[in-house]
């Protein structure tokens, strides 16, 4: 699945069999940590946004986002993802399976990275009836934490999507970096340097009744790909410290929380803060207002703390434009971008 196509299609406009076997899927599965659950794109985004009319883009990445946002991208949107994306277009092919890095987002402290897998003719690729894994590493971004594995098995989620435009041995793996690995240090993913993208060993496995895992590998190899991503804007709020209040998990009472930094990027934000509170979790308000009114909520990702103080991400559910970014709201107070 090549290109940026946009190919519209309503839900209510599915074939209804196809609505039918989503509702007898369950609940969505996401993948996290170093494994890859699977499941059929199309049927989330019915799962996901109910009767609510979707935009089908024949996209991964669009399609991701749509989901995520409850609904059709707008044109800003869609122009803010454009210009974000690099199209690295690299392939691989070891015993008859090619991947290819198709194309890729990145910020300081976030990233999307999208495989297109192709398994030799024969080999059916059913994300819908199995989970696939691989493993994955990201060179350039290891921390204290993972300094053997880099970002591996430590804030990469990974999920392959598939839509019925794709061979049966035709699958798209969408490698996800949330800010786990990277909010509570100085990297940068999007530096503009070179970094070196390895996938090894695809395969296919399963739970059964009483979490008993199997596995099969499907092909024992190695991928790997170097490129770079482009320099990526970043916005300090801050001119110097500002108190919030916020409630503590722990007590229940609301705890002052100073400010010391809070740092926004088209995908997310990070906020370092000074509390008396060791792995305090308090923050449940974050809002990005727009200039034309509109907003994007931001979901909170990891707390952690480091010797320089804690810091706390939180991800978009979809890209915004910098430049039109109004202001921040976060626990009740305002944070206005310099003008």
């Amino acid at each position: 699945m090549k290109g940026n196509e946009r190919l519209l299609q309503a839900i209510g406009e599915v074939d209804p069999a196809l609505v039918l076997a989503a509702a007898e899927m369950g609940p969505v599965r996401r993948g996290h940590g170093r494994r890859a659950l699977v499941i059929g794109l199309a049927a989330a985004l019915v799962l996901a946004l109910g009767a609510t009319a979707a935009a089908y883009y024949g996209d991964v990445l669009l399609d991701h986002f749509a989901w995520r946002n409850g609904g059709d991208l707008t044109d800003k949107q869609l122009a803010t993802i454009e210009a974000l994306t690099a199209v690295v277009d690299q392939s691989q092919t070891v015993d008859g399976w090619t991947v290819t890095v198709d194309k890729a987002i990145a910020t300081r402290h976030d990233a999307y990275i999208m495989l297109d897998v192709t398994a030799p003719a024969g080999t059916v690729l059913d994300p819908e009836e199995q989970n696939y894994d691989c493993d994955v590493e990201i060179s350039g971004f290891n921390t204290e934490d993972t300094s053997d594995e880099g970002v591996t098995g430590h804030g990469l989620q990974m999920t392959m999507f598939k839509d019925e435009g794709m061979g049966e041995n035709e699958g798209v793996i969408l490698l996800e970096l949330d800010r786990t690995a990277t909010a509570a240090s100085d990297l940068d993913l999007a530096d503009g340097k070179e970094r070196t993208v390895t996938v090894k060993d695809l395969r296919v496995w399963e739970l059964d009744e009483e979490s008993h895992r199997s596995e099969q590998t499907l092909v024992e190899g190695t991928w790997q790909f170097t490129f770079a991503l482009p320099a990526a804007e970043e916005i300090e709020l801050l001119d110097g410290t500002v108190n919030v209040l916020a409630k503590n998990s722990s007590t229940g009472n609301e705890e002052d929380v100073g400010l010391s930094s809070f740092r926004l990027t088209a995908l997310g934000a990070t906020v370092e803060y000074i509390t008396a509170y060791d792995y305090i979790q308090p923050f449940d308000d974050m809002t990005v207002t727009m200039s034309d009114g509109s907003t994007v909520m931001g979901r909170e990702g990891t707390n952690s703390a480091r010797d320089f103080g804690k810091v706390c991400s939180f991800q978009f559910d979809v890209p915004v434009d910098l430049g039109q970014v109004d202001h921040v709201t976060f626990q009740g107070v305002e944070l206005k971008v310099a003008g």
